[in-house]
């Protein structure tokens, strides 16, 4: 009961809504003590304070079905069948991830992008709608936060066995299921994850070949936190993309893959390209064919030399893409200009990137809403060049090597009226945070900035949620419980981290 009162209501009790124990009490008693079941419908009913809707859950006529040892829990089923239509759609997306697996989160969204399973309200971006209907099925407790990363989120073994019944044939995970039966139901296939090992022979990629109409391609490691690279050949690789013609999303991570095949210009429906960790130098010049390509992913593609460049003619670079991630490519030494003229691009990632002497000498695309910049040394162009013109920025991480903004005592950083997230980190020299902070932000994180003595004068902004501070000894200690002089100003916000400790609002 305790449990399902902090879900549904968020307090301990009922005392606020005495009309709604006797009802609380007997759809606990039909979850019969599991606690995934008093969780799920603890987070369908979440502030939901109408007795009739308690009672209808109440009523269910999928508590009187009859249920076999290997049938999904009603209280699952129930949960599933209240979800609104797009979010049903993403849940049963999730049946392409075996028992286990950890889900990265900002993968999912973009996959999700990719097969045009979010529509959201006029001017509001397809990620931060991905992101809010993730997150509802996280307070569901269909998905669950992994407690090796805050990024990462697993499905309970129940959960799983809904997201695959409810996704049915459309759905296929090598590995897994009956090969012969599967073989003849290829063709029913929409969305495939190929489960990888140490080498990748063509009879491993066969049954995927009669996979026609299919849309996602992913593959995933062996196991949970399994990063060895597998081996493939381009040929094998050649004629699995000949086949699928109507992808769109690819994903290739962790493969000993020095080429991508120039086929790949012929998925004119790719939105969703991930290479990230394998071993490429460069990109065949067709993928500029790709014209709704969405998201490029590179992340740690360390002997990537250089990006393709616009060709002659009518040829262009992806004029819809909106994600691009070149995090640890060390050898990458420039972007194409190009890049930053694509009107759509909202998510810049350039981290760890210590050839990279400038960014772009036309400047950042002003409607670019998230960026990182982290670990590139040699970049000398100043952050105010880039960072003032981007006033729809949401989210901004920046350290004190992105145009060596750490090496005044001064932290000045021109901030847009509409972020919503601030993480700065590794700034050795800086003593005080001068720039005042806009009055939206929710999220600021300050790691490993020994000097760092001073907040904003101005104040910490009312809207602020998420506190993080670290490697910060001066600062830590001004902000510490009892005892700093920062406690009266932080004390209320909800969630405060300093160093290993963590403290709750006390409102």
């Amino acid at each position: 009961m305790t449990l399902f009162t902090f879900h549904a209501l968020g307090a301990r009790n009922f005392d606020d809504h005495p009309d709604l124990e006797v009802l609380g009490k007997k759809i606990v008693d039909k979850c019969r003590g599991l606690p995934l079941a008093v969780k799920t419908l603890a987070g369908l009913l979440s502030f939901k304070v109408s007795p009739r809707e308690w009672q209808g859950i109440l009523n269910s006529k999928i508590w009187d079905l009859p249920q076999e040892s290997h049938d999904i829990l009603p209280a699952l089923k129930l949960s599933y069948l209240h979800l609104p239509l797009n979010m049903r759609r993403c849940f049963a997306y999730c049946a392409i991830f075996p028992n286990d697996y950890e889900i990265e989160r900002d993968e999912l969204i973009h996959w999700w992008i990719a097969e045009g399973l979010l529509d959201g309200k006029e001017g509001e971006s397809r990620w931060n709608v991905g992101l809010k209907l993730f997150n509802e099925l996280v307070s569901r407790s269909l998905l669950q936060e992994s407690s090796s990363s805050e990024s990462q989120f697993l499905m309970h073994d129940l959960v799983s066995d809904l997201a695959k019944l409810v996704a049915g044939a459309t759905y296929f995970i090598s590995g897994v299921f009956d090969l012969e039966g599967d073989q003849n139901n290829a063709f029913l296939a929409r969305h495939a994850s190929f489960i990888s090992s140490e080498h990748i022979v063509q009879e491993r990629f066969k049954i995927y070949h009669g996979m026609n109409g299919l849309r996602s391609f992913i593959s995933l490691a062996k196991q949970p936190k399994y990063y060895g690279k597998s081996y493939l050949s381009e040929k094998v690789l050649g004629d699995l993309l000949s086949e699928l013609k109507y992808l769109r999303v690819f994903s290739l991570c962790h493969y000993h893959i020095r080429e991508v095949p120039n086929c790949i210009g012929k998925l004119r429906h790719l939105r969703c390209l991930n290479l990230s960790y394998t071993d490429i130098k460069t990109l065949p010049e067709s993928i500029v064919a790709l014209y709704y390509l969405k998201a490029l992913m590179l992340r740690g593609c360390q002997n990537l030399i250089e990006l393709p460049e616009a060709g002659e003619g009518d040829i262009e670079l992806p004029s819809k893409l909106e994600t691009m991630d070149s995090q640890n490519c060390i050898n990458l030494e420039k972007h194409p200009s190009e890049i930053y003229t694509i009107s759509s691009l909202q998510d810049l990632t350039v981290v760890g990137c210590p050839k990279l002497v400038s960014l772009s000498e036309i400047g950042l695309p002003p409607q670019l809403e998230f960026l990182r910049i982290l670990e590139c040394e040699n970049m000398k162009q100043p952050a105010r060049e880039w960072l003032t013109p981007l006033t729809s920025l949401r989210s901004l991480d920046i350290d004190g090597r992105a145009g060596r903004v750490g090496e005044e005592k001064d932290l000045v950083l021109p901030l847009p009226s509409s972020l919503l997230k601030l993480d700065i980190s590794d700034m050795e020299k800086v003593e005080r945070l001068s720039s005042n902070l806009p009055p939206s932000l929710q999220i600021l994180w300050i790691f490993n900035c020994p000097k760092l003595r001073e907040l904003p004068k101005a104040g910490l902004p009312p809207s602020l949620k998420d506190l993080r501070i670290r490697d910060c000894g001066i600062l830590e200690k001004r902000c510490r419980k009892g005892t700093g002089s920062y406690w009266p100003l932080i004390r209320e916000i909800p969630r405060v981290r300093l160093g290993d400790d963590e403290f709750k609002s006390i409102t």
